[in-house]
This record gives C-alpha cells, sequence and structure tokens, in this order.
C-alpha cells in the first residue's frame, strides 16, 4: 500500500511539472498561433509574389551589392518611411567591408555611423544615438571606407511615432502577461507593422532579423527573404 501512495505521488508530482513547465506553455502558444495562420511565413508571403513590396538597391563600382532595407521607396524623390530610430541594415554583398550612416547626401563629410562587418554578414542594427523623427538618412556600403551604394529614408514624424510606440508598449505587455516567447512577441509586432499604411517593411524585417535564437521556420525565412529579392531581375535593379 505504501509502494502504491509513494507511485501516485511520484506521478502527481510529474503531472504538476510537466503542466507548468513555461517551455511548454510556450511551445502551445506557438502551435496554437500557427494554427491560426499566425505565422512568419504567412505575415511575409508578399514578399515572394511577382511584384514584391520591396525594392532593393543594386550596383555599386563592383556591381554586387543588394540593399534591402531600409529600401527604396519605389515613389520618385520620397525616401522610405521608418518607425524606428536605431534601424536594421539589411542587405547582400561580396567583399563588403564597411555598412555606414550619413546625415546628408554628402556622405564622406556627414558620417555619423561607421561599422566593419564579416565577409558572410549581412545585417546589423544601427548602434549610434538615436535617429530624429522626421529626418533623412542616407545608409550605405562601401568595399573599402568610402561608400559605394547608397539608399535614404526618413524617420516618421514624432507624433506618427509616438503613437505607434504606445500601442507597441502595449502590444508587449499583452504578449507578456500571457507568457508569449520572446519570438512571439517579435511576431505580433511584425503583424503591427504590416497592418499600418504604408506599410512598415523595414520595421517588420527588423522584428524577424533581432531575435536571437529564432526558430526553424524563421531561420528559413530569413534566408529566402534576402535570396528572392536579391535574384537577378527584381524590380528596383
Amino acid at each position: 500500500m505504501k509502494k502504491l501512495h509513494l507511485v501516485l505521488l511520484s506521478i502527481g508530482l510529474l503531472t504538476i511539472t510537466f503542466v507548468n513547465s513555461p517551455n511548454l506553455h510556450s511551445d502551445m502558444t506557438n502551435i496554437a498561433l500557427a494554427q491560426k495562420g499566425f505565422s512568419w511565413r504567412n505575415l511575409f508571403s508578399g514578399l515572394f509574389t511577382p511584384k514584391p513590396p520591396i525594392k532593393p538597391r543594386r550596383g555599386g563600382s563592383r556591381g554586387d551589392i543588394c540593399m534591402v532595407s531600409p529600401d527604396l521607396s519605389g515613389e520618385k524623390n520620397q525616401p522610405r518611411i521608418v518607425w524606428s530610430d536605431k534601424p536594421l541594415f539589411l542587405w547582400r554583398g561580396s567583399l563588403i567591408k564597411t555598412v555606414g550612416l550619413s546625415s546628408s547626401a554628402d556622405l564622406d563629410k556627414n558620417i555619423i555611423f561607421s561599422h566593419p562587418i564579416a565577409p558572410t554578414q549581412e545585417f546589423v542594427s544601427y548602434k549610434g544615438k538615436a535617429l530624429q523623427p522626421g529626418e533623412t538618412y542616407y545608409w550605405w556600403l562601401s568595399f573599402d571606407k568610402s561608400p559605394n551604394a547608397f539608399v535614404s529614408f526618413k524617420v516618421m514624424e514624432p507624433e506618427q511615432r509616438q503613437r505607434i510606440a504606445k500601442d507597441l508598449q502595449k502590444l508587449e505587455q499583452e504578449k507578456k502577461t500571457r507568457k508569449a516567447t520572446a519570438e512571439g512577441i517579435a511576431l505580433a509586432k511584425t503583424k503591427y507593422f504590416l497592418k499600418q499604411q504604408p506599410q512598415l517593411w523595414s520595421d517588420a524585417l527588423q522584428q524577424a532579423y533581432l531575435v536571437s535564437n529564432p526558430s526553424p521556420e524563421l531561420s528559413k525565412l530569413r534566408e529566402d527573404i534576402v535570396g528572392e529579392l536579391c535574384k537577378s531581375g527584381r524590380p528596383g535593379s
């Protein structure tokens, strides 16, 4: 009888541990989201259409630079609008040694950020002083020290930025209350950015690339995004 009691007690303890496991809760949450179609692949499916919304800048003196985000806006003389004041720079290219940021089109004289990159590196977050709302900036890539290709972008106006910041703060708090993982929170923010009008693709991509321990789905999507957008013949060449 005592042995039976001990066995039942052990099973009970194992059950309690299993049910309260934070990893189990996170896994169940991710499965539920996926069943609702709330996944990385679904959110970014628009990038793989015949007319993708992102228009990379290609070129450079050696012709092997593809600047993915922030990208060309597609509107003449109009820079891409981004929410983040510390944006992500995303690209593909061989032999690139430096990524930088300038405060004007006179790139060499107005550099505010310059970062050496490894041969296989394809993205980096801006680490300098927060960029100013309403201002236009120029990010560039270089084979040595001088910019070889650049793209302009504009940080959105203060009022709109503040509204979005409040929405994101509320969204993150709700997800944390529900025990969402860091990737789950990033996924929710990505969905939010893509619901804006116009869609904030640069900020959506930033969420996808800043997840420190990405799931297999997200890791594969990162590879596919850059590969697809930088194929020869895509718009923005």
